[in-house]
């Protein structure tokens, strides 16, 4: 006797993807729950509109209060990486044997072209670093080299995706390609974040996955740095939120870093030599920042917080010295380095806009001002940070900034 079909109430205005396989919708906008379970394009979704997976919040309630104290680190250092925290359920799984999984056919076997262009656009000579950006430098990882591994890691290939269609929204012209691309950049790059999470939900880093976890974390944090540097400067108080959010991801790199033992296990230790820079910088001599090293001197604060700018400025020497000695290819990597190093004291202080944190940001942007190149530095990015410091201080500490003043000149 055949099993008559499980009778549901008819939702005359569901989605096309749900009537064709016979079960009910929710009717949810912009993609109903069952599409967004199977991972299948729902037609509430305009013809132009991109599919963006969406997350929820992750739960970290696994991590027993009793947990030691390395199993917190490292779920520490996994939520650094992936700073919004998303975490998405294991999608439905097709089994070859049973035809009868809610996932028509068709749907599976679809190639979407938006992938296939951006992926094509990662080879795209303005993508990638001028060549007065690389030439022989070792700090730079080669780009190849991160097709290599996304071949083969999810995660990695939907972040590079991700960084594509950034970079296309950035460089159009046209409004509505602008918003199109940088709507799919976030939706790919959330995708990317939430398979990280799938395969490590807590952070243990090997020999058999540094140079995969290297090279994820540092396309993430270039990924965020450059879309705070052009879409979140509508006013100094946002760039600067959004900057000391962005940190606590940069902090993910360090955790990656922190293991360089593997690096010199790794097969990729010819090709992946940015650690160099890293971790190895050379002691600060340039007199680039003397007033700011005369400005700490003269402040009433904690020792911490002396430590905290200190070091902010020592690092920032060793940049202005790696610039002269190195040219314009180390700016790049320069840059970031910055973001990833400087103490959370000194974000913390910056977020709550203290004048002296103020002055070493705009030193800092004077960096960012002539690797104004690069598309991943927004072009005017550096003039905005220093002159709307200079708007922000009063005349009392104008005097130490005016170093990045005559730098725009």
């Amino acid at each position: 006797m055949l099993q008559s079909r499980r009778h549901h109430k008819k939702s005359r205005n569901g989605c096309f993807e749900c009537k064709k396989r016979h079960i009910k919708c929710d009717e949810n906008h912009p993609i109903c729950s069952n599409c967004g379970t199977a991972e299948i394009r729902c037609s509430f979704l305009s013809r132009d509109e991109p599919y963006i997976v969406q997350t929820v919040q992750a739960d970290t309630s696994y991590i027993s209060t009793n947990s030691s104290p390395r199993a917190k680190e490292s779920a520490s250092s996994a939520s650094s990486i992936s700073d919004l925290n998303v975490y998405l359920k294991p999608t439905v799984e097709i089994d070859p044997e049973n035809h009868s999984n809610d996932i028509d056919s068709v749907g599976l076997y679809s190639v979407n072209m938006v992938h296939l262009k951006l992926f094509s656009h990662l080879s795209d000579e303005a993508f990638r670093l001028p060549d007065r950006l690389t030439g022989e430098y070792e700090g730079t990882v080669p780009g190849d080299l991160y097709l290599q591994y996304a071949s083969s890691t999810p995660f990695l290939m939907h972040q590079l995706l991700a960084s594509s269609a950034l970079h296309l929204s950035i460089t159009s012209s046209d409004s509505r390609t602008r918003e199109f691309y940088q709507r799919y950049a976030t939706g790919l790059q959330n995708r990317a974040l939430s398979l990280f999470h799938e395969n490590y939900p807590v952070l243990e880093v090997a020999s058999t996955n540094f140079a995969v976890l290297f090279l994820f974390a540092t396309s993430v944090a270039a990924h965020l740095f450059c879309e705070t540097l052009h879409y979140h400067r509508s006013t100094l108080d946002v760039f600067i939120d959004k900057f000391a959010h962005d940190i606590n991801v940069y902090r993910g790199v360090i955790a990656v870093v922190d293991n360089l033992g593997h690096l010199r296990e790794s097969e990729v230790t010819a090709d992946i030599k940015m650690s160099q820079l890293l971790v190895d910088l050379p002691d600060p001599i340039g007199p680039d920042c003397n007033a700011l090293r005369d400005m700490i001197c003269g402040l009433d604060i904690t020792s911490p917080q002396f430590k905290a700018y200190e070091k902010s400025i020592d690092l920032l020497q060793r940049c202005f010295d790696l610039h002269k000695t190195s040219g314009d290819k180390i700016l790049i990597a320069a840059v970031l380095t910055w973001a990833i190093l400087i103490p959370q004291d000194y974000v913390d202080s910056l977020r709550q806009q203290q004048p002296e944190a103020l002055v070493i940001l705009a030193h800092y942007a004077v960096i960012l001002h002539r690797a104004r190149a690069f598309w991943l530095i927004e072009e005017s990015s550096g003039r905005f940070i220093v002159e709307s410091i200079c708007r922000r201080l009063s005349s009392d500490w104008q005097k130490f900034i005016q170093f990045p003043n005559e730098a725009l000149r």
